[in-house]
């Protein structure tokens, strides 16, 4: 994405004035061959990725200071800045690009509890608030429909229920999608072919079930996917072509990967990983052959090779793979995309010993990418 022609070369994060490189890591897997960099060495809370039409991420996360960061790759090198400096913002946060490869991202403003909007018009950033309504945008999730409007999930604390906003073109329209008991966490939101919402999240506290909301055209059909224990964390959604809804999400009690799919009557549900402590911070994504992709967290019971891994239905198996390991503090955020090939682009997250990091497999597979992670700022 081309904002702008005077770029100055710079690192992500400058540090007492001093450039940092940070040169990418490579692992073998059944996949191919993982490349791994670590993109901003700070403290980092959440992530989102998406691509651009040309295969380039684009990346949306929360720094150690609590700001609102942004960084893609322009082909060449990793373009950095900082999108919003002001308060506790960005721990919550979910990236979309348009039709021009400009980012929108959506963030829960954690100092007046209220959701935030930002988008690039091309010359400069654009915020607006929109929901006001004070504990409320926790959790969100950001997408976009044909004519770039943003459509959006997200949490409201204070009366505990799930929202759902949507830009007219106009003007905000918001509403209230289920009025449950303590919260609706972890939500997820994707468009069908007809502009319609579909939502999956988590009904918190009372219930931990895994919950389904889909627009109708003229009322919200709401069903409870999975009711067995607690689950439903980290739910993430995605559409197969017959727009019939795939969810991956957390089984909390058993410490497992679950995975549910809608075939048209009923929900085939199942456990994708049980080895461990593991399916937190799920992230889902279809192939051109309707065939789910996964990365979640695994944590090992010493907390000393917590790793992010990745799962991938093979039409009559699931195929599962450590992507990085070694990790002392708790993998998160992670957030999955793939490209027009179908290789996986992940973006995530070591919490306590801090790091925004980023996986892919490159497209074809080859062992002649040894590309630092440099990037480049705009001048302001």
């Amino acid at each position: 994405m081309k904002m702008n022609k005077n770029m100055v070369i710079t690192s992500l994060l400058l540090i007492a004035g001093l450039v940092v490189l940070f040169s990418p890591r490579f692992v073998v897997a059944a996949s191919g061959a993982w490349t791994l960099q670590t993109l901003d060495p700070s403290q980092v809370y959440a992530t989102s990725i998406a691509l651009d039409t040309d295969g380039h991420s684009h990346i949306s996360y929360c720094d150690e200071s609590k700001n609102l960061k942004y960084i893609y790759w322009d082909g060449s090198s990793w373009v950095g800045e900082t999108v919003v400096a002001d308060g506790n913002v960005g721990q919550h946060t979910s990236l979309a690009l348009d039709s021009a490869n400009y980012p929108h991202i959506i963030y829960y403003d954690s100092t007046s509890r209220v959701l935030q909007y930002v988008h690039w018009t091309g010359s400069n950033w654009a915020s607006e608030t929109v929901d006001n309504t004070a504990g409320v945008g926790r959790f969100p999730f950001l997408v976009l429909d044909n004519s770039d409007h943003p459509h959006i999930s997200y949490t409201d604390d204070t009366h505990s229920t799930l929202r759902y906003a949507r830009w007219t073109g106009a003007s905000w329209v918001i509403e209230t999608v289920d009025d449950v008991d303590d919260g609706a966490y972890w939500t997820s939101i994707v468009l069908d072919s007809d502009g319609y919402p579909h939502i999956s999240y988590q009904d918190y506290h009372d219930h931990y079930d895994l919950k389904y909301a889909r627009w109708t055209g003229s009322a919200w059909n709401i069903s409870v996917v999975d009711s067995a224990d607690e689950v439903g964390w980290s739910s993430s959604i995605a559409l197969d072509s017959n727009e019939y809804p795939h969810i991956s999400y957390y089984d909390g009690t058993n410490q497992d990967l679950k995975y549910a799919h809608w075939t048209g009557t009923s929900w085939v549900i199942e456990s994708v990983d049980s080895d461990g402590r593991v399916g937190t911070y799920t992230s889902i994504a279809l192939d051109n052959n309707d065939r789910p992709h996964i990365s979640y967290a695994y944590s090992s019971a010493t907390h000393t090779d917590n790793a992010l891994k990745y799962a991938r239905w093979t039409g009559t198996a699931w195929v599962k793979e450590t992507v990085e390991s070694g990790f002392t503090e708790e993998v998160g955020a992670a957030s999955l995309v793939l490209d027009s090939k179908g290789y996986p682009h992940i973006s995530y997250a070591t919490f306590g010993e801090g790091s925004l990091h980023y996986a892919f497999v490159p497209v074809p597979f080859s062992w002649n990418l040894f590309l630092p992670a440099i990037t480049k700022s705009r001048e302001k």
